[in-house]
């Protein structure tokens, strides 16, 4: 979505939390700025990796976890640094792969083409939507149908009802 708005990311916030009966109630956060604004997926997994590793500790049994990307700004506005010209050539390299992944993905399907670090295959803590319900106010495919029968209503009437219909749609 940040690439398909031609926005860039200055920063991003790994979080982490136990659950808030969880004696003691443990909830870290590490903040990490880049270098330069960027829309590089392979950045933001390499940063995030970083900072879970950072707070991670294995005897805690952790509930909840949240990535967020700040200081979002639009490419049209991105100033140049002297400090990463000798990366230009790089940061050109991977704009053109994830322009490529982009369109692969468009084409063929969402996931076609993805980092291994999100992931092969279905993993047992991905959102499990089963039970959900139905979103019929915010999706289209979903939006309720309503209709009306009328048992009173003969077939001649409701045969004029229905050519009144096609020539007045």
């Amino acid at each position: 979505k940040l690439r398909k708005k031609e926005l860039l990311a200055g920063g991003i916030v790994i979080h982490i939390r136990t659950s808030r009966q969880q004696i003691p109630f443990v909830s870290e956060t590490v903040q990490q700025t880049f270098v330069t604004p960027t829309c590089d997926t392979g950045a933001f997994i390499k940063a995030a990796i970083a900072g879970i590793e950072a707070m991670f500790k294995p005897e805690i049994p952790y509930a909840k976890a949240g990535i967020m990307l700040f200081d979002l700004t639009s490419k049209a506005n991105m100033q140049g640094s002297l400090l990463t010209l000798s990366n230009e050539n790089d940061e050109k390299k991977r704009t053109a792969l994830m322009k490529s992944i982009d369109k692969i993905n468009a084409v063929h399907g969402k996931h076609t083409v993805h980092y291994a670090a999100e992931g092969l295959g279905e993993q047992l803590w991905h959102m499990n939507q089963n039970h959900r319900s139905p979103r019929r106010t915010t999706d289209w495919k979903e939006l309720a149908i309503a209709s009306y029968k009328d048992k009173d209503m003969n077939l001649w009437e409701k045969r004029a009802i229905a050519r009144n219909a096609e020539k007045h749609p």
